[in-house]
């Protein structure tokens, strides 16, 4: 029982000693607010490209990272792949 509480504490010290303060933001409030702004208008405009059913459009405010968008079967295909497969589907 001993050890066991002695796991627990070196633990919660190891925890604790690893726990850092976080970094003040460095981004003023006007940076913050424009990119909010920003953020909300291509969300608004997402949002009305699926409404026309215009998935072009939609995917034009996704990047081509190499990493893909949409998750099925378990699987992450690439965004053509996603932009392919959101076609047929429409």
């Amino acid at each position: 029982m001993k050890k066991v509480l002695i796991l627990i504490a070196v633990i919660g010290v190891m925890f604790l000693l690893g726990m850092k303060k976080p970094e003040k933001p460095t981004l003023g409030a006007e940076q913050t607010a424009a990119i909010q702004k920003a953020v909300l208008k291509s969300h608004q405009k997402m949002s009305e490209a699926l409404e026309k059913l215009d998935v072009d459009k939609f995917f034009d405010f996704i990047i081509d990272s190499g990493l893909g968008t949409v998750i099925r079967d378990g699987r992450i295909p690439s965004r053509k792949e996603s932009l392919d497969m959101i076609k047929k589907g429409l």
